[in-house]
């Protein structure tokens, strides 16, 4: 076989989930014809799926040497060193790289009318600045526990105060040093029926705020077009519920000042995030 024919067996593997399979097929096309980009990109989505991140790396960036413009090349370079990074913190260095390839797939989606990928490489861009902000701020109160242990060893060996002193310096340094981690979401930036951070806002003539998507689900499962908040009837979706671009900005400036609001879950760590 030739190698397109490979390739295409190599795909329908894939499309079955028969990852081994997948794998064999792209390395004969590759054999056959290793100046197609393509055949890199689609190995290196197999080695991601397969755990193998730095053969992966290696394929997504050789796809595109051969051509800059393959935008799955961009976005796997970049989802796989999000993927490194969550494994292991040193690679925070390579963050940036991930954020600038990402982008990078974003942007050649306009010029190759791939314009319905664009919230999916938005996502993922999101999703790897709020894993950067998470690895700083971990780093960061790393460092400062080491210093508040310090000081306190400090206190601790003064010979001429009383132990009830020292613990009441020790209390004072403990209030003073660790301020207590206060991540919360404005409550008006929140969909009335999910209670998450809005995406694609739109507001009923009451008022009211919804997850576009959410809005739409609520009334096929209700059978009726009724504002969930008051139950009173929307005579006319057109006029009566409206997209709310303020707001939708709005939010999108608060989660650009702060990383971790994207999908905001409770408790949520690093190893939540999907790439």
């Amino acid at each position: 076989m030739v190698s397109q024919e490979w390739s295409d067996k190599g795909k329908v593997a894939f499309l079955s989930k028969d990852y081994i399979e997948a794998l064999n097929c792209y390395n004969k096309a590759i054999e056959l014809d290793g100046t197609k980009s393509v055949y890199f990109s689609n190995r290196a989505r197999v080695y991601k799926l397969l755990g193998d991140l730095d053969k992966g790396l290696k394929d997504a960036e050789k796809s595109t040497e051969l051509d800059v413009q393959n935008i799955k090349g961009h976005l796997l370079i970049g989802q796989i060193i999000a993927q490194m990074c969550q494994k292991n913190h040193q690679y925070l260095s390579k963050l940036d790289t991930c954020i600038t390839r990402l982008t990078k797939a974003l942007t050649l989606c306009a010029g190759q009318k791939m314009q319905k990928n664009e919230k999916y490489l938005q996502d993922n861009i999101r999703r790897a600045k709020k894993l950067k902000w998470f690895i700083e701020q971990k780093q960061q109160q790393e460092q400062d526990q080491k210093i508040i242990q310090y000081l306190i060893s400090k206190v601790e060996s003064q010979l001429d105060e009383s132990e009830e002193t020292k613990k009441k310096q020790v209390l004072l340094l403990k209030e003073t040093l660790i301020e207590e981690e206060n991540r919360k979401i404005p409550e008006y930036y929140l969909c009335k029926l999910t209670n998450k951070i809005l995406q694609d806002p739109v507001t009923t003539k009451y008022c009211n705020t919804y997850e576009k998507k959410e809005l739409e689900d609520y009334f096929k499962t209700v059978k009726s077009i009724r504002d969930p908040q008051n139950q009173q009837l929307l005579q006319n979706p057109i006029t009566d519920i409206l997209p709310n671009i303020n707001l939708k900005k709005a939010i999108e400036e608060f989660i650009d000042l702060n990383p971790w609001a994207f999908e905001f879950k409770e408790n949520e760590t690093i190893q939540d995030m999907t790439f």
